[in-house]
């Protein structure tokens, strides 16, 4: 009982910030908040009702904790995705149980199955669709396989630049991606009104917390969808 009302609340959190990710790519903190908030009473109530290893709950959480510092510190992960994976590990000390779903868990850490299943859907749903998109238009480089070109003057909306003008003038490649801001944007049309680039590689800034809301379902659901493909692949070896 305790878990399917933990799920709800997560549920409903991760609804509305992912809609909102989507639509301005901004998240109130207040959401999580709420969530990491919400989750004490209940878990005090399910350690009390029904028990749950407290060092082990202690060891997930600095797992994740560790594993979504790196992301986040290294490899550009947003702050209200770091902010959402460290509340599922608060709200979730032992993976959910739910009636009607014998789920595969995995390393039996719900938030780590959560982000596994979302970077998983994420991989196989953006790239093949930036790869196509870019094999079509006939242009294959390691940069095809998460941006594509645009013209200079028209960078869409929620897109960073994989191609950009520095202060020196010269063209640099970035594989993490730049923010545009308008110091850029003009160094931008300035280096096309002088001939020097018409097109740039620019990739999406996709909205993560919509892929961790659809990983938070199918970790519910299904459980650790990238440690049964690893696990199938090692049986059949």
């Amino acid at each position: 009982m305790i878990d399917l009302i933990k799920i709800l609340i997560s549920l409903t959190i991760l609804a509305k910030a992912g809609m909102d990710d989507l639509r301005v790519r901004e998240v109130s903190d207040k959401l999580w908040i709420i969530m990491a908030l919400s989750s004490i009473p209940l878990n005090a109530v399910q350690y009390i009702s029904d028990g749950f290893d407290l060092f082990y709950s202690i060891v997930q959480f600095a797992i994740v904790f560790s594993i979504s510092s790196v992301m986040y510190f290294l490899l550009g992960f947003g702050g209200a995705d770091f902010k959402a994976l460290i509340c599922l590990s608060i709200m979730f000390p032992k993976y959910p149980e739910i009636p009607f779903f014998p789920v595969i868990r995995g390393f039996n850490v719900f938030a780590l199955s959560v982000l596994l299943n979302s970077l998983l859907i994420e991989f196989c749903t953006v790239i093949p669709i930036v790869l196509l998109k870019n094999i079509v238009a006939g242009r294959i480089c390691m940069y095809s396989f998460i941006g594509y070109k645009v013209p200079v003057d028209r960078i869409p909306r929620f897109h960073n630049l994989l191609e950009y003008v520095d202060e020196s003038g010269r063209i640099v490649m970035s594989i993490r991606g730049v923010e545009p801001n308008e110091e850029i944007l003009n160094r931008l049309m300035k280096a096309k009104e002088m001939g020097i680039i018409r097109d740039v590689w620019v990739t999406p800034a996709l909205p993560f917390l919509f892929f961790m809301l659809i990983g938070f379902l199918s970790a519910m659901t299904i459980g650790d969808i990238a440690y049964l493909i690893v696990y199938e692949i090692f049986k059949s070896l």
